[in-house]
């Protein structure tokens, strides 16, 4: 465990150890974790603090083990959950940063396990990550809250950056033919401005679980600048022929509607794209309520809390007895409106966006002339640099 200085740490191998690397109070240095294997573990990686000075945490290949159980009223107070990476800044309004990058996370767990945790983030770039859950699962549990998590964000505010092509994968088991009933890609908790882009969710209980206001910036849909949205994101769900939740994205009301705001517009498709129709318009229910749609909301509050999702019909449709679309009650949810003719269509084959780099070009400039000084390490300043 490290406290209160920059560091790098590289190509390294650990197995079997309950924690790999752990960094306190990273405000204002620069903590750079690359390119480790880090084999059945609890926890991976771990930054704490008022946010950081840049650095990343990239190309790691990290094994989860399943947490502890503990006796029943024996620490019960504590919620422990087996995290890849954790990024946990003591409060959103001092711009942690965080860039995630090309991470293998995987773990055989069925129960309280999280592959990347932000929490408080103020910005930052993750992608190309790929998590899987790759526990079999015994049986389906109802309505169980998802606790097998790829992401978990919570509380944070990105002022720049964007969840770009990630890959979640879940499990099914082919004697039961149940799929993983607690696991989802991507948990989003009172998070607003969060862009989620060419993201792919596959054999998931649900694609996204997003509770409260989560709603990204407002921009132009017709650009294909990713930091502006929902946009292209894949949902594959397994084809079941049992009783299943299968949801591609799921929104609940928590103090505030689940909702990710509007969707595209009436000139624009964002081009989110749920597959495999037949698998969520299977027509069983769980306690009276049909699961199994692309977009299914779970409603609370008072009065009539609505937002528009504009696509193709043949992607999202209101229509039908198996419809889309659906909620737990009628004062909330998602309606589809089509597209007017001729429309843009997001592609995530041309999209770009500009990277903002770790360091501003001035630190670049006084790095190169000798002007940055390392306290934490007077004794070796000089040569710091190199």
């Amino acid at each position: 465990m490290l406290t209160s200085f920059s560091t790098e740490i590289q190509n390294n191998n650990l197995d079997a150890v309950s924690a790999g690397f752990m960094q306190y109070r990273c405000e204002n240095q620069t903590q750079s974790v690359d390119n480790n294997n880090i084999q059945n573990t609890y926890l991976g990686v771990a930054l704490y603090g008022n946010g950081n000075g840049g650095g990343g945490t990239n190309y790691n290949n990290i094994s989860l083990l399943e947490p502890p159980t503990f006796p029943i009223n024996v620490y019960q107070q504590y919620n422990i959950t087996s995290k890849g990476i954790d990024l946990s800044f003591f409060n959103n309004s001092k711009g942690g940063f965080a860039s995630v990058r090309g991470n293998i996370i995987t773990s055989a767990a069925n129960v309280r396990t999280t592959g990347v945790n932000f929490s408080n983030m103020g910005h930052g770039h993750i992608e190309s990550n790929n998590i899987s859950f790759t526990g079999v699962p015994n049986s389906l549990v109802a309505g169980a809250y998802p606790t097998l998590r790829g992401m978990n964000i919570s509380n944070s505010f990105l002022y720049h950056g964007v969840f770009n092509a990630n890959n979640f994968v879940g499990t099914f088991s082919a004697t039961t033919g149940n799929l993983n009933s607690k696991s989802c890609g991507v948990y989003v908790n009172k998070s607003s401005n969060v862009n989620f882009t060419c993201n792919s969710f596959n054999k998931l209980r649900e694609g996204m679980y997003v509770v409260g206001n989560c709603t990204p910036p407002i921009g132009n849909n017709t650009s294909n600048d990713l930091e502006q949205g929902i946009k292209g994101n894949m949902f594959n769900p397994q084809n079941l022929s049992t009783v299943c939740m299968n949801v591609g994205i799921m929104f609940r009301h928590l103090g505030s509607q689940g909702t990710l705001g509007q969707i595209g517009d009436a000139n624009a498709d964002n081009h989110n794209t749920f597959n495999n129709k037949d698998a969520y318009n299977f027509t069983s229910t769980i306690a009276g309520i049909n699961y199994r749609r692309k977009i299914y909301s779970l409603c609370g509050g008072i009065g009539n809390q609505f937002s528009t999702i504009y696509t193709n019909p043949n992607q999202l449709s209101n229509a039908g007895t198996n419809k889309d679309v659906g909620s737990s009650a009628s004062n909330c949810g998602y309606v589809v409106a089509a597209n007017n003719l001729p429309y843009y269509q997001f592609n995530c084959s041309t999209s770009t966006y500009e990277f903002t780099p770790n360091y501003t070009i001035q630190k670049a400039i006084d790095i190169a002339e000798d002007q940055v000084q390392y306290p934490e390490y007077t004794e070796v300043a000089d040569w710091m640099d190199e």
